[in-house]
C-alpha cells in the first residue's frame, strides 16, 4: 500500500506541474505502517532447552554422518545465538570472518565481520560463542 501511495502521490505531483490542478484540489495522502511481523527472541531459558535437547539428540543411536550433522546444527544456533547473525549471514559465514582481538580490559573478544542482503556488519559476538565456533 505505501508503494501504491508514493505513485499516486507522484501522479498528482505530475498532474499539479503540468497545470491540470491546484496544490489545493490535491487530497492528503497518508500511508497506515504496516504492522511488524517482527517475531520475538528465544529467552534465555528456552535456548538453554533447544541446546540441551539438541546434545541429546547428537547422542542418540546413529550413525556418525548424523551424529555429524546434527552437531553442526546445534553449534549453527548456539552461534547464532551468541552473534545475533541472521540466517542468511550465518550461511555466508567463512573462517576468514571471524577474528580474535584483546579488548581495553585485557579480555578477549570475538569479532565476526557478516554480510547479507547488500550491507555489511561487524558483530561483537557473546563470551559463549566461542564454544560453537
Amino acid at each position: 500500500m505505501a508503494r501504491e501511495d508514493v505513485v499516486l502521490r507522484a501522479i498528482f505531483d505530475r498532474a499539479r506541474k503540468l497545470g491540470w490542478i491546484t496544490v489545493d484540489q490535491i487530497p492528503e495522502i497518508i500511508s497506515e505502517r504496516p504492522k511488524s511481523n517482527r517475531r520475538p527472541a528465544f529467552t534465555e531459558h528456552e535456548l538453554q532447552k533447544l541446546l540441551a535437547v539438541a546434545d541429546r539428540r547428537i547422542e542418540e543411536d546413529q550413525t556418525d554422518h548424523v551424529k555429524y550433522l546434527r552437531g553442526m546444527l546445534r553449534d549453527f544456533v548456539g552461534l547464532m545465538a551468541a552473534t545475533g547473525m541472521r540466517p542468511f549471514e550465518a550461511m555466508g559465514l567463512q573462517g576468514g570472518d571471524i577474528t580474535r582481538f584483546q579488548t581495553a580490559n585485557d579480555k578477549w573478544a570475538t569479532k565476526i565481520f557478516v554480510k547479507g542482503k547488500g550491507k555489511k556488519r561487524t558483530l561483537i559476538a557473546r563470551d559463549d560463542a566461542d564454544h560453537y565456533v
